[in-house]
């Protein structure tokens, strides 16, 4: 059952070329799997370098983690005990490699986790999804990058991703660029480009809408995409 929100975000999603969809669904699926990897971790004990990626993580905790997680919004779902479930816990088994959809009850079971825990861990991984929806609706609305950014600046993986792929930044990317941005201007007092206000809050409106005269002469030093 999806709500009206969950269907404007499906089609704001099937409007994207196959190469934006692929990064999107890739980061989705690993950032919630990072978070219940990093919640299992904690648990048990485990100190997790932040050199070791997902599979390293998953060797070092070893048995049942979660894959993914779904509301489904009626109880439609199986669990592998025979109930009917409206949460899916998909999980999977680190050595075995055996996968199972399990409910709010049994997840706890396989995991070892208690229910306050894993509600805790699926607060994180909905916001998520959330942040899918930030990006869609700037999507829709015409959002530009509206912050000049010096040509010399290395920006981090994840915000050049976005860039490159002519994907919207997060507010929680935008607020860390204008921080990259200042710390590179006080490094080089004599740049050319504008100082940015890492204080100022990021308003939506201000950077989701330009008009035409914008797009066709941006201000100089200022770097806008498409």
């Amino acid at each position: 059952m999806h709500s009206e929100s969950n269907e404007y975000s499906d089609l704001a999603f099937s409007q994207l070329i196959p190469l934006q969809q692929e990064f999107l669904r890739d980061s989705m699926h690993r950032g919630k799997r990072t978070a219940w990897l990093n919640a299992l971790a904690e648990i048990k004990g485990i100190v997790i370098s932040q050199d070791d990626d997902d599979e390293e993580i998953v060797a070092k905790i070893g048995g049942w983690y979660l894959e993914s997680f779904a509301d489904l919004g009626t109880r439609e779902g199986k669990c592998a005990c025979g109930q009917s479930i409206r949460y899916v816990y998909h999980v999977k088994h680190a050595i075995s490699k055996e996968s199972l959809d399990l409910g709010s009850t049994c997840i706890e079971t396989y995991t070892g986790l208690d229910e306050k825990t894993v509600a805790a861990v699926i607060k994180s991984m909905k916001k998520i999804d959330l942040e899918l929806d930030e990006i869609l609706k700037k999507l829709v609305n015409g959002w530009r990058l509206m912050l000049s950014i010096p040509p010399d600046l290395s920006l981090p993986c994840d915000i050049q991703q976005h860039l490159s792929l002519d994907l919207p930044l997060l507010d929680r990317q935008v607020l860390r660029l204008k921080k990259l941005i200042a710390n590179h201007l006080q490094k080089n007092e004599n740049s050319p480009y504008m100082v940015v206000n890492v204080n100022q809050k990021v308003d939506h409106r201000a950077h989701q809408k330009i008009d035409h005269q914008d797009k066709m002469n941006p201000p100089v030093g200022w770097v806008t995409f498409s």
